[in-house]
């Protein structure tokens, strides 16, 4: 069985996150969506002040376990679909 890792990128706004969904359906992949996952854990205890170290902290939790879910599917051929936003440079480089 092969997998393949879907790595979706672009502007705020620019339709990623539909472009997920419709992908994920199509290949019969599970979608990831960094939004949702920083919606659901974190950002109801935020900082009142807007805080980027905090933010990309808990954004690197989810990051670290979205990658190892996704392995997970990998080894039983599953597809993922990464609508993980890439905010830092590093993340579109590597």
């Amino acid at each position: 069985m092969s997998a393949r890792w879907h790595i979706i990128t672009g502007s705020t706004g620019a339709g990623k996150s539909t472009f997920a969904r419709e992908l994920a359906e199509r290949v019969g992949g599970v979608r990831f969506s960094i939004d949702e996952w920083m919606t659901a854990l974190y950002w109801m205890d935020s900082p009142e002040k807007k805080d980027f170290a905090w933010a990309m902290e808990r954004i690197a939790r989810c990051e670290e376990q979205i990658a190892a879910v996704a392995i997970s599917l990998a080894a039983i051929g599953v597809d993922a679909v990464l609508d993980l936003g890439f905010t830092l440079r590093e993340h579109r480089e590597g």
